[in-house]
């Protein structure tokens, strides 16, 4: 994720994009179980600490412990539904809704109802002229007046 995100080599790896990678990227766009995201840190540090020992990743012994105690910052994004980008939601709706999303056909299937579903939700409105209350009518800017003595007056 660094690399494809952030086009760091390894030699150029530094905290803060790894931070941004655990509690930002990762959580937004990995769909994994529990298991997966707590094992992040523990994996991670470790392969820094080997990084930084054979000299591909020079900081990498900073890095490891700076990223002390993000795992549960990285499991609390990773379950939060408004941390999750739109691919990752729609794959978890998918998966609730009983849909094998290993299933080609099946989430095409799923997507298509989806879509179909979001532009029902979001019709234009249909171009014209908006309705004007008439002069007697109470001005809809709350007022209590009749539109004709408030916002109607010229």
């Amino acid at each position: 994720m660094m690399y494809n995100y952030f086009l760091r080599q390894p030699a150029d790896w530094r905290l803060s994009p790894a931070v941004k990678c655990c509690i930002d990227i990762m959580p937004r766009k990995v769909m994994a179980d529990d298991d997966f995201f707590k094992s992040v840190e523990p994996v991670l540090k470790s392969f820094l600490s080997f990084a930084s020992e054979s000299g591909a990743v020079p900081d990498g012994h900073k890095i490891a412990e700076g990223l002390s105690g993000i795992g549960t910052a990285i499991m609390e994004r990773a379950g939060d539904p408004e941390t999750w980008g739109p691919g990752k939601a729609l794959l978890k709706g998918a998966a609730e809704s009983g849909v094998d999303i290993s299933d080609k056909k099946e989430l095409d299937k799923y997507i298509k109802k989806y879509n179909k579903g979001l532009g029902k939700k979001h019709e234009a409105e249909k171009p014209g002229k908006k309705k004007t209350p008439g002069r007697n009518d109470p001005c809809p800017c709350g007022s209590g007046k009749k539109y004709k003595k408030c916002c109607g007056a010229e």
